[in-house]
């Protein structure tokens, strides 16, 4: 079901009056609306919050997922009270985050016991199958699905405070091959980087390069951050190009968006492939949108470091200077992080990490390489 709407806007969308008299018809008394939309609305016709609850999350992006969690929980309460209560679900179309939140609830009721299954079903009953397909939402169904396995209470909740009490990582490099072909010319990609919570929507980093990178003679983007970022909970980071048209004026590309859960991570390397990766403003994945600047083989990967309480803040340089035989294997930059021993008893249960393909493509030399530094911003006021 897409927004209900009055007024002009029902050319567009669901006419509210329509939709509340089918449920006024069908399901007196028993019927609650939850709208996903970031748009909440002020009917007083729904203002009883037995029949409304708002849930809403930006578009194009999955929800914080605790946020998930909390949906879920809710529908689960509204149909447990009574056999014949209903749920209209909703966002803008009724597609991309009203699909993330049916197809996870289709597995916390058991009616599915795969991610894919659920996903599908929606999608053959939505629209044949072109509504839930943005990488990072069918991720987070598939994070839901197994943080279900160990985090489900026989109540039907869940077990939040290894969410809630997120697994902390600090960023340290980020890589991606081969070099995207964007800009003015379509040569190189000099990167700006947001680093955002996901959940309170504010901008915690800005990774700004004045280095550009030569798709046609690099292989291998290679940046190693100045001093620490800490990532914790929802993270969102979102790729721009940035193109320095005079020493005073620069023009921002939007490129692609990349989202996951510190606590629902293993690895310290997070690997994407061009498939796994989101557009920047559609529900579509990247490589149906731009194969022109990304080829098949594309991939982005992000070289983490989990902290803990005993840890001090590692010293990363401000500078580094990268041979061509580091730039063919980075890994070898990295040497294991020194790992205090942990107190088990207090531990929780560790979530799986994200379904993303972890493809290393074999990497050609560079013709040339040269010194590679990043600045980093730190945006004032966490807007």
């Amino acid at each position: 079901m897409g927004f209900l709407a009055t007024g002009p806007e029902t050319a567009l969308f669901n006419d509210f009056e329509d939709v509340l008299s089918l449920l006024e018809k069908c399901h007196k008394d028993h019927y609650t609306v939850i709208n996903l939309s970031e748009r909440p609305y002020n009917y007083p016709q729904l203002l009883d919050p037995y029949n409304y609850r708002y849930f809403g999350w930006p578009d194009h992006q999955p929800p914080p997922f605790a946020h998930l969690v909390k949906v879920v929980e809710e529908i689960h309460k509204i149909l447990s009270q009574d056999p014949i209560n209903v749920v209209a679900i909703h966002c803008m179309s009724g597609r991309s985050r009203t699909g993330t939140v049916i197809a996870s609830y289709l597995l916390h009721s058991k009616i599915f016991n795969s991610p894919d299954y659920a996903i599908y079903y929606f999608n053959q009953k939505r629209s044949q199958g072109l509504s839930l397909r943005l990488p990072s939402q069918v991720r987070q169904v598939n994070n839901f699905f197994n943080f279900m396995q160990y985090a489900r209470l026989p109540n039907g909740t869940y077990d939040l405070s290894n969410i809630n009490n997120a697994k902390k990582f600090y960023l340290k490099s980020i890589q991606m091959s081969p070099v995207p072909s964007v800009g003015l010319s379509n040569t190189g990609y000099t990167p700006l980087i947001y680093i955002k919570d996901l959940k309170t929507g504010n901008t915690e980093y800005i990774i700004k390069s004045k280095k550009k990178y030569s798709s046609q003679k690099q292989a291998k983007l290679y940046e190693v951050m100045p001093q620490p970022i800490l990532l914790q909970g929802d993270i969102l980071m979102q790729f721009h190009h940035i193109t320095y048209l005079s020493s005073l004026a620069e023009r921002e590309s939007e490129l692609f968006k990349v989202y996951f859960h510190t606590s629902l991570i293993h690895t310290t390397e997070l690997t994407y492939t061009i498939k796994d990766i989101d557009s920047m403003d559609t529900d579509d994945p990247l490589d149906f949108k731009l194969r022109d600047v990304y080829t098949d083989r594309f991939t982005l990967t992000l070289v983490l470091e989990e902290v803990f309480e005993e840890m001090a803040p590692p010293s990363v340089p401000t500078e580094v200077t990268i041979s061509s035989n580091e730039v063919g294997t980075p890994r070898s930059n990295f040497s294991s992080p020194v790992v205090p021993k942990r107190n088990r008893q207090n531990d929780t249960p560790d979530s799986p990490s994200p379904s993303v393909n972890t493809i290393l493509e074999e990497e050609e030399t560079p013709q040339q390489v040269t010194n590679n530094k990043t600045d980093l911003v730190l945006p004032e006021n966490n807007t």
